[in-house]
């Protein structure tokens, strides 16, 4: 939730810092667009959410939840890094 507050504030305030300064015009789909940014935070959030709830559940001692994590950990670390 923390996540989504952050991205949606940082959203709303280079919108309303454009506008007041009048530097940038944004085009009349900017917020469609940010609709769309917040959509796909979420989807993705619980995404990832479901599969460290899927490794977490499959180890028997919590020693093994190490193993069992570190190929997600690649996965966001690729994913991110690609960018």
């Amino acid at each position: 939730m923390l996540g989504l507050l952050q991205l949606l504030l940082i959203g709303l305030v280079a919108l309303f810092a454009s506008n007041a300064v009048g530097s940038l015009e944004f085009p009349s789909g900017a917020i469609a667009t940010m609709g769309v940014v917040l959509v796909w935070f979420v989807l993705g959030f619980f995404f990832y959410a479901g599969l460290f709830a899927v490794a977490g559940s499959i180890v028997t001692r919590q020693e093994d939840l190490q193993t069992t994590m570190t190929p997600l950990t690649i996965l966001i670390i690729a994913s991110s890094s690609s960018l």
